[in-house]
C-alpha cells in the first residue's frame, strides 16, 4: 500500500481500498493526538480515544455535510483541545515516487546536519521542536548561507514507511529557496532509502503549501488534530 495511505490508516486494520467514497471510519487510537482525516475522495477517517467514539458518532451525524465547518470545529473546541487553535485544519502532502518529483535548483550548501552540529550551537535560533531539541532518531538536513545554519528540515525515521517532515527557516531568509532546497534533498534521500514522504501544512500557511506543490507532492486530504482535555 501507499505509505501516506498506510500512515493515515494505521490502528483502522482497514485499506484504501476497502474504503467506500464518502465512508466515515472511526477508529481508537493508543496515541494522545487525535485525528479527523478527510481524504480527497471523501471518505472520514477519526482516530480518538475509546471513551471519545460516541462523541464523535454525535459529531458526525450533525455535522457530516462539512466536517470542518466553523460550528464542527466549535463543537470539537468545546470537548477538546486543538492541536492549533489559530489555524485548526491543515492539508496533507505526500510524495511516494522519485519519478513524480518536479526538478528544482539545489544550493552547494544544502547538506546533511548531524546531531552534534545542531547540540553543539551556542546560540540556537530555531523555535520548532525537533530543532530546538535535537533527536538522534530524527534525520536533519539543512541550508548554510555566509556559514550560518539558515534553514533545517528533518524527519523521524520510526516503524512506518511514511516519514513526515517538519522544517524552520530564520525569518529574515525566508522567500530565497532554502525550505525549497531542503525539502527537496530530504525527500530525494528519504526515497532512496524506501520511505514515503510526506507533510502536513496549515491550510492559511500559502508559502509551505507552494513549496511541496512545486515539488510535485500530491494533495490527501485535510486533517484536524486535537487531544483530550486534561
Amino acid at each position: 500500500m501507499d505509505g501516506i495511505y498506510e500512515y493515515i490508516f494505521n490502528e483502522t486494520k482497514r485499506a484504501i481500498e476497502d474504503i467506500l467514497p464518502n465512508e466515515v471510519v472511526i477508529t481508537e487510537t493508543s496515541k494522545t493526538k487525535f485525528t479527523i482525516v478527510v481524504l480527497e475522495h471523501g471518505s472520514v477517517i477519526i482516530k480518538v480515544d475509546r471513551r471519545f467514539i460516541p462523541l464523535m458518532n454525535e459529531y458526525v451525524l450533525t455535522y457530516r455535510d462539512n466536517l470542518f465547518s466553523d460550528n464542527a470545529i466549535n463543537f470539537i473546541k468545546e470537548h477538546f483541545r486543538l492541536n492549533n487553535p489559530v489555524c485548526p485544519c491543515e492539508y496533507i502532502y505526500g510524495l511516494i515516487s522519485g519519478h513524480k518529483m518536479a526538478p528544482v535548483s539545489i544550493f552547494t550548501t544544502t547538506v546533511q546536519i548531524n546531531l552534534e552540529t545542531l547540540k553543539a550551537m551556542d546560540h540556537n535560533p530555531f523555535q520548532k521542536y525537533p530543532f530546538k531539541h535535537p533527536n538522534e532518531n530524527l534525520i536533519y538536513f539543512g541550508t548554510y548561507d555566509k556559514g550560518e545554519l539558515v534553514a533545517l528540515v528533518s524527519g523521524y525515521l520510526g516503524d512506518d514507511k511514511a516519514v513526515e517532515l517538519t522544517g524552520e527557516t530564520l525569518p529574515e531568509y525566508r522567500k530565497l529557496g532554502f525550505a525549497k532546497s531542503n525539502t527537496a534533498v530530504i525527500t530525494n534521500y528519504l526515497l532512496e532509502q524506501g520511505f514515503d514522504v510526506m507533510t502536513t501544512n496549515a491550510v492559511s500557511n500559502s508559502a509551505s503549501i507552494h513549496t511541496v506543490v512545486s515539488l510535485g507532492f500530491q494533495r490527501y486530504g485535510c486533517q484536524l488534530a486535537f487531544y483530550a482535555i486534561d
